[in-house]
């Protein structure tokens, strides 16, 4: 369409007509992602507090969220996938925009079948407040964001690679049944990970305590065939999975996306109709040398006081005071728990987890 022309009314017509084949391209294009995009739209929320979102509180225990030291950087973030449920959201996301990493995720375990890995998506609310809440494929809009308070998937593919490092979930999408999978494939839900730790002790680490809650929990470990059923219909498996920021803020990777330290999560079972509870936790060194990986468990109140101890910063600047569950759910029973876990993690060798 670039071609000169001698005649002017060839020349007008031409260009007329290269002005709307153009336009039907551009037309094709917005119609082709619209369809992928909506094809994987997933709704979330950017919320000033969990309480104001109904049903957001689901994944707390009590319905309370952990006491975390707020920064002026945290946005509390309701996710779901919308074509599933309007009405259920499936976990509850605290976000560092500074730091772009998730403090925790909180959510409930579910067991049940796989799902296709869908594509990875992005926060439009964090990048500005008055975009919608159906979630984006970052692919889609790598080039219409500045990326400033959250990590896109081209900081991952661009630097993780050449770094031994790979997308790590807090929500695992291994803890849910079918399609609700795909709400875990946000990047608000995702830390830079190495490569070994994520596929060994972490993963180890995520399969042994889901082996745990079945058991123990659910009352049905056994059962092999789908849909799962709990034998203890009123137990509820509540998880607060983060990660610990590098004390290095030269720990990151594409733009300024940073490498946490350690990984943790505390886990508590609560059935009320069996009046049982118990609670405990785990946590691992994300570290490149593989000698140092271990993954160990601990009861909850060593885990609060580790954290606190080893989040970045002081008092006055920004380390943590962390509390994870309202009256502790149980955490004196949760030590039988813990010697089981660390005998799945590591039989009988000593913890040499250590960054």
């Amino acid at each position: 369409c670039d071609q000169k022309q001698k005649s002017y009314s060839f020349s007008f017509l031409w260009h007329s007509f290269c002005i709307l084949k153009i336009g039907i391209k551009m037309l094709i294009s917005m119609i082709l992602i619209s369809m992928i995009i909506k094809d994987e739209i997933v709704f979330s929320k950017v919320v000033q507090s969990f309480e104001s979102e109904p049903y957001c509180t689901d994944h707390f225990y009590r319905g309370i969220e952990p006491k975390f030291i707020q920064k002026p950087s945290y946005r509390r973030i309701c996710q779901t996938k919308e074509s599933i449920n309007t009405r259920k959201l499936f976990y509850a996301t605290l976000y560092d925009t500074k730091l772009k990493i998730p403090v925790y995720s909180a959510y409930t375990l579910e067991i049940g079948a796989s799902q296709k890995r869908p594509k990875w998506m992005v926060e439009p609310q964090l990048e500005n407040k008055t975009l919608g809440d159906d979630m984006v494929t970052s692919r889609s809009v790598n080039r219409l964001y500045e990326f400033k308070t959250q990590a896109s998937d081209q900081d991952y593919k661009a630097y993780g690679k050449i770094n031994f490092l790979t997308r790590g979930h807090l929500n695992p999408n291994a803890y849910h049944d079918g399609r609700e999978r795909i709400a875990t494939f946000s990047l608000t839900n995702i830390v830079p990970q190495y490569d070994k730790f994520n596929s060994g002790s972490w993963n180890k680490a995520e399969s042994a305590v889901k082996e745990i809650m079945a058991k123990y929990c659910f009352g049905n470990q056994e059962q092999r065939t789908l849909p799962y059923v709990k034998k203890y219909v009123n137990a509820e498996a509540y998880f607060i999975t983060g990660a610990i920021p590098s004390d290095h803020p030269s720990d990151v990777i594409g733009r300024n996306v940073t490498i946490p330290k350690m990984s943790f999560t505390a886990v508590c079972c609560t059935d009320p109709v069996r009046q049982k509870k118990f609670s405990f936790g785990f946590y691992g060194y994300n570290v490149r040398d593989t000698r140092l990986q271990g993954t160990r468990a601990v009861d909850l109140f060593e885990l609060q006081d580790l954290l606190n101890k080893e989040w970045p910063g002081n008092k006055k600047n920004g380390a943590q005071d962390v509390w994870f569950f309202e009256d502790g759910c149980g955490a004196e029973d949760g030590l039988i728990y813990v010697n089981t876990m660390n005998r799945k993690l590591n039989g009988n060798r000593k913890f040499r987890g250590r960054y």
